[in-house]
């Protein structure tokens, strides 16, 4: 099972809008440059919309056809995780008698 982070994404459309909105104040206020800050928000905003598509683009589908899609991952990489057998052999179970 392969897990697909789209946290990058995230950061990039933030950036991209906080730019768009400095690029806003930078030209009402008649700024020079502000041009380059709106084109550099607006490659942001195309990367992070290509990141966004990025795990459905490389999806991969099982015998009957259909995409599993995990939104829930918080304990997931614990739950793969093979349990040490010393660990339980260092503390048996208590058995009542």
């Amino acid at each position: 099972m392969k897990v697909v982070k789209v946290k990058r994404s995230g950061v990039a459309a933030v950036m991209g809008i906080v730019l768009a909105v400095a690029g806003t104040v930078m030209s009402s206020y008649k700024i020079t440059g502000s041009v380059y800050v709106l084109q550099l928000a607006g490659v942001l905003m195309i990367l992070a919309a290509l990141l966004f598509l990025y795990p459905i683009l490389i999806a991969r589908k099982d015998r009957e056809g259909n995409v599993r899609v995990i939104t829930d991952v918080k304990g997931l990489h614990h739950a793969e995780a093979p349990r040490p057998a010393a660990e339980e052999e260092k503390n048996p179970a208590p058995s009542k008698s």
